[in-house]
């Protein structure tokens, strides 16, 4: 019989009881029994049954199970591009991104035919850009004869094993000079192509000739058509346990703000204003005067210009000697409607009355011929532009990346672009990529032509000081955090659940049945006519003025009797058995963890950056106003007391150890 039975039997037994009782039965019966038993009862029923059981359980477990699962799981191969095409040529170059830490093992790669020939794979950290064309930075990781499997069957390479931390890119260059390499053309090299969980892989180019040092050996952009094979190392999952240890280096002069930002600049101005602004710009200038204004106008002017100037975007500043025809970039619109007007730029040589084409389009529409620049940009919109000089060279520079924003201001942001050899002539390459032109471009701000018909649906933090008359008939699920100070005379038959934490200075003449766990700071001088059914046992006989907005459920039993004019919002969950008698108005954010026993009665005003470590048991009395900064690590043991006024520059190196005591008012002028 059960060791445990039953404190509630059933009524009524079953009447169809088992045939076969248990062999091991339960020595914790469940509480809430099945209403379904199973047909078929484990033989070993489990002691820890899992706390989340499968939702699909298999219908037949395995005869086989493994006995030593693997301790390196595969992982799905990142595709590159697969489609098939006629494209190819010696070398293909890309770059990875890995979203984990992961190790690149092998790749799989078509060849333009079925051959026996060498093939190389040279890798770098980070993106290739700037490295095309010398092998400054690769290495190699890959260098054998392969069996090229042609375009209908990949191309197999196990590279030595290549480790790229989570957020890290990664640079390839496959190289074959007997064999062309197969690729598609891509869209914008450097541009996201394809992704997986662990990886991402971007449009790279085409190599003619290794390391060549020309430019022209390069075609962009170009995908490779395989694969890429790795083993994933560890997760981007946070830390479950955060560091326990406090920084090493933390800041000289911490922030005293009660709301320091949580983006600090990385370059804090080295002359920070003496009167800074209680209404911050929401927008800042990217290029700020170098010699503002001490003091603003006090006479601002009542009629403000209709057409006010704006300051240039300027491009690449660079002088540098890359030139061809043609430039090409986009730019975009960042904040309102803006209008192109100008474009300068540089130019190889001083030549007059030489013909100069501009030409604009925007997204997927047809470039147009511009005879005179004013093209409108609607805010958030991209529009590209191409200048064309087919006499003369226009400057640019060696960008980083096609696509990447390379200069900005309030209004509009600037990317880099290409240059151009042939004016629409349907070959890549013609192509250079990337360049940056050298110039500016000037606009004017336009005013929106419709306004929203969509106004934003978040509540202002600034409600109107006259609200409406007339109440919305569907009120926010949001209340404000600054309610009206003219409340509406007819109240919610809805109150809310969350009472306002300031509330009205006008009482409703229908009080809520449902009273506030958290009374009033300022109690109304018209009573509740339905009181409190939990007064006080033991009133105040000074009632505070200003009581707790959140009174503690454990008071002090001895409360101080010089309580804070300014306590803490913030109190120490640990405090000082010892606290000071008077504390700092500015204490440290970060305290020492072995503060001084003998603290300095006169502590200095500018405290040595890197104090010594081996402070002097009988420092001087009357230090040096000038001390040497090579002191000699030998110091005399009996210095002279009657040094030189004018001491030798160059001193002896082997100097006499019998000097004479009168030395001769005319020494030669040729010593032995």
């Amino acid at each position: 019989p059960s060791s445990l039975p039953t404190s509630s039997p059933s009524l009524e037994p079953s009447s169809q009881p088992s045939s076969a009782p248990s062999a091991s039965p339960s020595v914790q019966p469940s509480l809430s029994p099945s209403s379904t038993p199973t047909s078929m009862p484990s033989a070993m029923p489990s002691m820890l049954p899992s706390s989340q059981p499968s939702s699909s359980p298999s219908l037949q477990p395995s005869s086989q199970p493994s006995s030593a699962p693997s301790s390196q799981p595969s992982w799905d191969p990142l595709d590159f591009s697969v489609e098939e095409n006629e494209f190819g040529s010696f070398g293909s170059m890309f770059f990875v991104k890995a979203k984990a830490k992961v190790t690149v093992t092998s790749f799989g790669i078509y060849t333009d035919s079925v051959l026996t020939g060498p093939i190389e794979v040279y890798t770098r950290a980070g993106k290739y850009f700037n490295h095309e064309v010398n092998s400054t930075g690769w290495s190699l990781i890959f260098s054998l004869t392969v069996n090229m499997l042609g375009q209908d069957e990949a191309t197999e390479l196990d590279v030595a094993d290549v480790e790229v931390k989570h957020g890290d890119y990664q640079s390839f260059f496959i190289w074959s000079p007997t064999n062309d390499i197969m690729y598609n053309l891509g869209g914008v090299e450097g541009s996201l192509y394809s992704f997986n969980q662990y990886t991402e892989f971007y449009a790279g180019c085409g190599v003619e000739a290794k390391f060549s040092g020309d430019y022209d050996d390069i075609y962009a952009p170009r995908v490779l058509r395989g694969a890429l094979r790795f083993e994933v190392a560890e997760t981007d999952m946070p830390s479950q346990a955060p560091s326990l240890q406090p920084t090493a280096e933390p800041s000289s002069q911490p922030s005293t703000s009660l709301s320091p930002s949580s983006s600090p600049t990385q370059m804090p101005s080295s002359s920070p204003s003496g009167k800074p602004s209680s209404s911050p710009s929401s927008l800042p200038s990217w290029q700020p005067s170098y010699s503002p204004s001490v003091e603003p106008s006090v006479s601002p002017s009542s009629s403000p210009s209709s057409s006010p100037s704006w300051e240039g975007l300027l491009l690449s500043t660079a002088s540098n000697e890359f030139a061809g025809n043609g430039a090409m970039f986009f730019v975009k619109s960042t904040t309102t409607k803006i209008s192109i007007t100008s474009i300068g730029f540089y130019t190889e040589n001083a030549s007059p009355n030489q013909l100069v084409e501009v030409y604009s389009r925007q997204g997927l529409n047809v470039m147009t011929h511009l005879f005179d620049i004013n093209v409108d940009i609607t805010f958030g919109s991209y529009q590209s532009f191409f200048v064309w000089s087919p006499n003369e060279k226009i400057m640019y520079t060696v960008g980083s990346n096609e696509g990447d924003l390379y200069s900005s201001n309030t209004y509009i942001d600037f990317y880099e672009g290409v240059g151009i050899l042939g004016k629409f002539t349907g070959d890549n390459g013609d192509i250079k990529s990337p360049r940056v032109l050298r110039g500016m471009l000037e606009f004017e701000v336009l005013p929106t032509d419709v306004p929203s018909t969509s106004p934003t649906m978040q509540p202002s933090s600034q409600p109107s000081i006259e609200p409406t008359t007339t109440p919305s008939e569907q009120p926010s699920s949001i209340p404000s955090m600054e309610p009206s100070i003219h409340p509406s005379s007819q109240p919610s038959l809805h109150p809310t659940g969350e009472p306002s934490a300031q509330p009205s200075v006008y009482p409703s003449s229908k009080p809520s049945p449902s009273p506030s766990d958290v009374p009033s700071l300022s109690p109304s001088s018209e009573p509740s006519v339905q009181p409190t059914v939990y007064p006080s046992s033991s009133p105040s006989s000074e009632p505070s003025s200003s009581p707790s907005f959140e009174p503690s459920r454990s008071p002090s039993t001895q409360p101080t009797a010089n309580p804070s004019s300014s306590p803490s919002t913030g109190p120490s969950s640990t405090p000082s058995s010892d606290p000071s008698a008077s504390p700092s108005i500015r204490p440290t954010a970060n305290p020492s963890y072995k503060p001084s026993d003998a603290p300095s009665s006169s502590p200095s005003s500018e405290p040595s950056a890197q104090p010594t470590v081996y402070p002097s048991s009988s420092p001087s009395g009357t230090p040096s106003l000038v001390p040497s900064s090579e002191p000699s690590a030998s110091p005399s043991t009996q210095p002279t007391s009657n040094p030189s006024s004018s001491p030798s520059t160059s001193p002896s190196s082997s100097p006499s150890s019998d000097p004479s005591a009168s030395p001769s008012a005319q020494p030669t002028a040729n010593p032995s």
